[in-house]
């Protein structure tokens, strides 16, 4: 009968080695997740600050367009705003509206100020009835969208 042997240098890892890598990339990760975090909030607030700006320049446009008045209509309360009269892209027979709670924005809309109304009217020739600025937050950031009163020129600051 033949005896078999084990080798005498066998290859592993020890319970106190896989500790150790374990631990290590606990604090690895202990130390990426915040900054992880903290770049979804701005790239959400980036994106809620464009899709603002996208339909605001929508409004102004179907304004000059079609020679008629187009609202933007904001709550701050509800972080949503519509566009009365517009049609909504993904949903038939349905008024264009954004909630900005929502993913992928995940954003509030901390205040709205068009001469003390939440609304700003396009007249037919893309000029808007006021002067007005919307402040979008998420988590630490926040960005601020700018209508011009006498051009309509809409910007992110």
């Amino acid at each position: 009968m033949t005896r078999t042997t084990r080798p005498k240098n066998r290859r592993g890892f020890t319970l106190a080695e896989l500790m150790i890598v374990v631990l290590i990339m606990g604090i690895l990760s202990a130390a990426t997740v915040p900054k992880l975090l903290d770049s979804v909030a701005f790239y959400s607030v980036d994106a809620a600050a464009k899709r603002i700006k996208q339909d605001l320049e929508l409004a102004r446009r179907r304004a000059r367009s079609k020679s008629v008045a187009q609202s933007v209509q904001f709550d701050s309360n509800t972080s949503t705003y519509v566009l009365p009269n517009v049609q909504h892209i993904d949903r038939s027979g349905a008024t264009y509206s954004v909630n900005l709670t929502r993913a992928p924005y995940s954003s509030s809309l901390y205040s709205v100020n068009f001469n003390g109304s939440e609304t700003v009217t396009f007249n037919g020739y893309g000029v808007p009835s006021s002067a007005g600025t919307i402040e979008v937050e998420a988590g630490t950031y926040a960005q601020t969208i700018t209508v011009d009163a006498t051009t309509g020129k809409v910007t992110i600051q």
